[in-house]
This record gives C-alpha cells, structure tokens and sequence, in this order.
C-alpha cells in the first residue's frame, strides 16, 4: 500500500534525480546563464552628481591609509564626485589621541574639493572622519548627506617623546 506521505517521496527523489545532471551541467541541454544591465538612464552615468545614490569621496590628500605621510605638509582636502553644499562640512575627530590640528575649512572654486589647514608630528597615525553617522554636514545642494569615510593616514619619523621634568 503506497500512502499519500510514500507517494510525495517518490516524486521528491524523482525529480532531484532528473534535474542532478543538468543542475551540474551534465544534462543534454543546460542552459546558458546570460545577464544583460542596461542603465535606466544612460545620460545619468556621465554626468557627476546627477545620480541618486548619496555623494561620495573620490579622492584624499593624502591618500586613505597612506604611511610616510611628510609631517611637515600643512593641508588634508578631500575631493567629492559632485559638487556639494558650500555652507556644509565635517572633519569629525574619532579620538582626542589619534586627531590632527585642524583649522577652518575651505572649498575650491568647483565646490568638489574642502581643504583644511593642518598642524601634524612626525610618527603619528591619525584618524578623521569625513561626515560621521552623528555629524553628516558634507551634503550636496539637493541635501543628500556624503557616506562616511573613516580615514587614517600615518606621518614619517619618530614620535617626539614629552619633555621629562
């Protein structure tokens, strides 16, 4: 006697067995996997800061993660793939210990660059964040916050050891 239960299980083995050798491609005739993407608007990927993803940073000075950095250089900047909102921005410090001097901000004439004078020692790691969960003030002009960045670089050299009195 074949139940309802014994019946489906027949039929479960039956059809993993048919399709093994195609699932492996073993089978008379497995299909070719074939993706094609098109854009929604082609126009759209040309142009800087027309898509709708949030802004993001293209480019450090120095670089992200760089290490020899000259202690002596005297501006960090960061370059953004749109222009942004001139009125906006944030060098979030993570930690009083790993931040760098940092004065007032500026942008360049295309509003794509903030540049920030900057006071660095020799053999020191820093740590900045370019908007931050808390602080998100670098925004284009249509109010999308930039992604945060963490971004550490290392300067050259020996750390100065505090004077002993």
């Amino acid at each position: 006697m074949v139940t309802a239960r014994t019946f489906a299980r027949w039929v479960q083995v039956g059809v993993l067995a048919a399709l093994l050798p195609v699932a492996c491609g073993r089978g008379p005739s497995t299909p070719a996997l074939s993706v094609t993407t098109t854009p929604k608007d082609p126009s759209a990927q040309s142009q800087p800061g027309t898509e709708s993803e949030p802004p993001h940073v293209v480019a450090f000075d120095p670089p992200l993660g760089a290490t020899n950095v000259d202690p002596a250089r005297t501006t960090l900047a960061v370059t953004f793939d749109r222009a942004m909102d001139r009125e906006g921005w944030a060098w979030v410090i993570e930690s009083k210990s790993t931040a760098p001097d940092i004065g007032e901000s500026s942008w360049d004439v295309e509003v794509r660059t903030n540049s920030a004078p900057v006071r660095l020692e020799p053999g020191r790691t820093y740590v900045v964040w370019i908007n931050s969960p808390q602080y998100s003030y670098f925004k284009d002009p249509q109010g999308r916050a930039s992604t945060p960045v963490r971004w550490s670089f290392t300067t050259r050299g020996s750390a100065v050891a505090p004077a002993r009195r």
